[in-house]
């Protein structure tokens, strides 16, 4: 759960992980995944986690960059990836959505 002071950032990245990696569903529970991604998300410069992927392995890169303080960074970016690449439309909706997840 989020502090309350840290309560809108929190929130906004819980936002952003649902658009993106679970396409505003709750396949395979992803909303909770972006509950923990939520409360673990700390900025890094020059990732850009909410971009367009060509592979799997890319997208998990990029979210355990930014969650590499979570206990269970990579078992949540491994879920949430594996998730979006789930979905048939996954590189045109990647695309649209990108613009704008800041």
């Amino acid at each position: 759960m989020c502090s309350s002071s840290a309560f809108r950032c929190c929130e906004a990245n819980q936002r952003a992980c649902a658009a993106f990696y679970c396409h505003f569903t709750d396949l395979n529970g992803c909303q909770s995944e972006c509950a923990k991604f939520g409360v673990a998300y700390q900025a890094v410069e020059n990732v850009k986690e909410f971009s367009v992927n060509t592979i799997q392995p890319e997208c998990e890169y990029k979210c355990k960059t930014v969650t590499r303080h979570a206990a269970d960074s990579d078992r949540m970016c491994n879920s949430l990836c594996s998730i979006h690449f789930s979905f048939p439309n996954r590189e045109e909706y990647e695309q649209e959505i990108a613009q704008f997840v800041v």
